[in-house]
């Protein structure tokens, strides 16, 4: 590595040669014009600085010049930027890469961080840069840009609420991640968001949040930010939108095999206390995500009457879900059980996808408790009832 004295020559031998090159921009010879204007955009992030100066220059033409060589040097900027952060080794990420060090802060500065950021930056960097200057104004800036992104063709007819399935925009990858960076950032005010409220715009799509997850590159950080985020707090409004979004990240943990999240999740499975969608969603992760040493204190719920909810599946059979039924679900995946084999009635639609908690109800309390039952006789459930180990 360069000593400290060695690295600030280094950086301002290109600045003195981009101020140089932009003198001749005013000069009277119209090659040597062109020629520093091509020169300038080839530096890239070294003459950006020098190139937005003189935006305010006094003469019209050099003025107008530095505004027609800013495209091609923040391209130029962008390349140069992104093979300095995948250098190897590494180097200390340098001043002028937006957002990157609050980045890798949250991700910790590993490989597969800094891919993920370049995926980020690639894709959005004129955001960044907005962002990373805007001062007290970072929320409104993220959040408005946000909106900008998702929110367009999205209108929801309310009156369609059947078709909303087939109209949803998934979010990307670079999308999600920057999402779960800033609005986990106690230091970003946050601001009304149409796009954050609005259900045609899915944050957290399954199968592709699932993909992004387990990516071979890229996805142990992002499994990082989601396990952050889940954590709390969060800086969202409107708040009432939240719940929504918790739930299906929960979901989307489960279905990637986050295992990081798994303490979260069994945390908030067992919470009482906890809002009861949250901690429904929790117990649909921990079927993925559970291990046999949280049967006993599953099993140990399995006749737990609390209310989540209920749902007309289309059929004329409504279906009503208990805590109860959600542990019992659990038990039964966890030790390599069938849903069917128990008389879960929408065992087809929990196989068929990442399921909702509703899905894992009974139609009446006598196919329950036929379930329950079956449980409580099997190999398994004995073993659990009598402290022994299946």
């Amino acid at each position: 590595m360069l000593p400290p004295v060695l690295v600030a020559v280094v950086v301002v031998l290109p600045v003195a040669r981009a101020e140089a090159l932009a003198a001749r921009l005013g000069g009277p010879s119209y090659a040597v014009r062109e020629l520093a204007g091509q020169d300038l955009v080839k530096m890239g992030r070294y003459a950006l600085p020098v190139l937005r100066r003189g935006l305010a220059h006094r003469d019209p033409e050099v003025a107008e010049r530095c505004r027609r060589l800013i495209p091609g040097a923040e391209e130029q900027a962008i390349r140069q930027r992104v093979a300095f952060l995948l250098e190897t080794p590494p180097r200390p990420v340098p001043d002028d890469v937006p957002l990157a060090r609050k980045f890798l802060a949250a991700t910790g500065d590993t490989r597969d961080a800094r891919e993920l950021y370049v995926e980020i930056y690639v894709a959005h960097a004129a955001w960044l840069e907005e962002i990373a200057r805007a001062g007290d104004q970072t929320g409104k800036v993220f959040w408005e840009g946000l909106d900008k992104l998702l929110a367009a063709g999205q209108e929801e007819s309310f009156g369609d609420v059947e078709n909303l399935e087939n109209r949803k925009r998934p979010v990307t990858r670079a999308e999600l991640a920057l999402f779960l960076l800033m609005s986990a950032d106690r230091t970003v005010k946050p601001q009304k968001s149409e796009s954050f409220k609005r259900l045609s715009v899915d944050f957290f799509a399954l199968p592709a949040t699932r993909d992004h997850l387990n990516a071979s590159r890229g996805g142990a950080a992002l499994r990082r930010l989601l396990v952050s985020w889940l954590e709390g707090p969060r800086y969202v409004d409107p708040r009432g939108a939240e719940m929504r979004r918790l739930q299906l990240a929960y979901r989307a943990a489960g279905a990637g095999r986050v295992i990081e999240a798994r303490p979260l999740v069994r945390k908030t499975a067992f919470d009482r206390t906890q809002l009861m969608p949250i901690r429904a969603a929790a117990f649909v992760a921990l079927q993925d995500l559970g291990e046999e040493s949280d049967l006993p204190a599953l099993a140990a719920l399995v006749r737990d009457n609390s209310n989540v909810g209920a749902w007309s599946p289309g059929d004329g059979n409504g279906i009503y879900t208990l805590v109860g039924d959600l542990a019992l679900a659990a038990c039964v995946r966890l030790t390599g059980h069938n849903l069917e084999d128990y008389g879960f009635p929408h065992a087809d639609r929990i196989r068929a996808g990442v399921p909702d908690a509703l899905y894992f109800g009974f139609a009446d309390n006598k196919s329950r408790e036929s379930a329950r039952r079956k449980w409580s006789e099997s190999a398994d459930g004995r073993k659990l009832v009598t402290g022994g180990r299946r």
